[in-house]
């Protein structure tokens, strides 16, 4: 059985859990959002597929933006690091969606501007992205690596390959998937061939008129299932459903049909909602749907954790679904206070956590190592014991750390504070630990490797291993490993750019979700919530420019030149 994604795998094994009430030998179930860890084990029949490992994420990055900086050099504009750094993920984006793709015919990138009459610095971007379209595969060939994304693809597509050479002899299912990603319905088009295949669709509107059907554009939430369906070369006449809708079912449905009609089919809504049933089909279709408005988000937040509460409490099942990151935690935080501690799959922004705050401390002491805020946030933070002697610590800060600044290094500092021996020690020390970041910003140029290392140095000097300790700590630790192992990647740099590039690399670093979690109550995103079902399904942040999102800004191709390519 393939599904879109981990949580429906779970979700799947629970519901035969409920269906057996005991233990059974279950199907095979991968996530097709992620077969690379397991593909190659499918129980009795295992399937061996040679395709590429995929670069490593950061090892991509930084060689997308060494290409960058070059870019950026040799057109005689601003080079900066950090901005390279942040072009490069999107960069890596276009080339995933590239990869999700039929097929992209980047040979039209030449002539796009001209033909497309379009503003005239796209003009360089097609150019640029005309190299990276020729030499990006090349280099990666020479490494025998693919891109993330393309490595998926080619996974899903040499496995349909095989199927279709060779049948499997046991059932095959893909179930819930609207086959967004090309490859996915490469494989959709194979298993609906296989003797014992099923491919189930999620939600197709089966009933909806021709007209309207083919007006679906691509805002529409129907349109990446007309794309499958037009692949498969299947018309939703012969769509059989697997089970009877009730009457209450069928009201939602097409009421909220008629609310997401595209917009060149409304000029008759009235007389399609009189036919349907009128005021009286509306109020069917909307019977347990509740709006709230609130004044504020934080009102938003109390009113959703007290409503999971409530449910909680009546031993029902209840889930938030929303898109906004905070709004999750805000709720989180207010469920704490009642000591409920719901299964969520976000995680937290490593920012936010003890070892990511000891990273940005260090990137600011980098700036200006005796700097006093910074310097007296470290002293202060938790894992670090140089400041283990209190009253020398609260010495030094009151006799030199508060107030407007009296020192410009180390040797002035200690002079401050030079009546107070242990405090004269705590400077030192303070000192000794940060000596490596010291050194590395003297030079002339630096890796981003260098000032890794070096921050890496002082962390350790100043906390010893307690720094790594608990999954913000490890992934503080991964993330300054994948920095050391791949930052020389990048190129030399100015050493004040070095800690942007740092905090560059963090900006969307998560620490995962702990695996406990009270089931009953659940925060999802919309991509986990696919598939689930709870008593009480609470929408949360429907505002304008949450949910949806606004399409994603691209700076290298306009709307139309993506189109244009495929």
């Amino acid at each position: 059985v393939l599904l879109p994604n981990r949580r429906a795998t779970r979700g799947l094994i629970d519901a035969f859990a409920t269906r057996l009430g005991g233990a059974a030998l279950l199907p095979a179930m991968r996530p097709l959002g992620d077969l690379s860890d397991d593909v190659d084990i499918w129980g009795a029949e295992p399937i061996d597929i040679d395709v590429p490992p995929a670069i490593d994420r950061t090892r991509q990055r930084m060689e997308l933006a060494s290409l960058i900086r070059a870019r950026d050099r040799a057109s005689g504009g601003v080079e900066d690091p950090a901005r390279a750094l942040a072009l490069a993920d999107d960069l890596g984006k276009l080339l995933d969606s590239a990869a999700a793709a039929d097929a992209v015919d980047w040979s039209k990138l030449k002539t796009l501007v001209r033909e497309r009459d379009l503003a005239r610095h796209w003009e360089s971007s097609a150019q640029f992205l005309s190299i990276v379209a020729e030499y990006w595969p090349q280099r990666l060939a020479l490494d025998g690596l693919a891109d993330p994304g393309g490595r998926r693809s080619m996974l899903l597509r040499a496995l349909a390959k095989e199927w279709d050479a060779h049948p499997p002899a046991r059932p095959i299912i893909i179930a819930g998937s609207t086959g967004s990603i090309a490859a996915t319905r490469a494989l959709m088009r194979v298993v609906a061939r296989l003797p014992k295949g099923v491919v189930v669709l999620p939600g197709v509107d089966v009933d909806l008129d021709d007209a309207a059907w083919d007006a679906v554009g691509d805002q529409h939430p129907q349109y990446a299932l007309k794309a499958t369906l037009h692949a498969l070369g299947v018309s939703r006449a012969n769509i059989p459903e697997l089970t009877s809708e009730t009457e209450a079912g069928h009201d939602r449905r097409v009421l909220l049909r008629e609310a997401l009609a595209p917009a060149e089919k409304t000029a008759d809504w009235l007389a399609r909602v009189a036919d349907a049933g009128g005021g009286a089909f509306i109020q069917r279709g909307a019977a347990g749907l509740r709006l709230l408005e609130a004044a504020t988000e934080d009102e938003e937040a109390s009113a959703i954790a007290l409503m999971l509460r409530e449910t909680f409490e009546d031993g029902r099942t209840a889930a938030l679904v929303t898109p906004d990151a905070a709004l999750a935690r805000r709720v989180e935080a207010k469920l704490a206070r009642w000591a409920i501690q719901p299964a969520v799959s976000h995680g937290r922004p490593l920012r936010d956590t003890e070892a990511g705050v000891l990273l940005a401390l260090m990137c600011a002491l980098a700036m200006d190592v005796s700097e006093p805020v910074s310097l007296a946030g470290l002293l202060k933070h938790p894992r670090v014991t140089l400041g283990g002697d209190v009253g020398a610590r609260t010495t030094l800060e009151h006799a030199a750390l508060r107030g407007a600044r009296r020192y410009d290094d180390f040797a002035q500092l200690a002079a401050l504070v030079s009546k107070w021996e242990r405090a004269t020690a705590l400077v030192k020390a303070v000192e000794a630990a940060l000596a490596p970041l010291a050194q590395a910003m003297a030079r002339e140029t630096i890796t981003l490797k260098d000032f890794a290392d070096a921050v890496t140095d002082a962390i350790e000097t100043s906390c010893g291993l307690a720094a790594w300790q608990g999954a913000d700590g490890k992934n503080a630790n991964e993330l300054l490993s994948e920095a050391i192992q791949h930052g020389a990647e990048m190129g030399a740099m100015k050493p004040r750019a070095a800690p942007r590039v740092l905090l560059r690399l963090m900006d969307d670093r998560e620490v995962p979700p702990e695996t406990s979690g009270e089931a009953r109550v659940a925060i999802w995103g919309p991509l986990e919530a696919r598939l689930q079902r709870r008593d009480l399904m609470i929408l949360g942040g429907l505002n304008e420019g949450v949910w949806p999102a606004p399409p994603g800004e691209d700076p290298f191709l306009s709307r139309p030149m993506r189109f244009q390519l495929g």
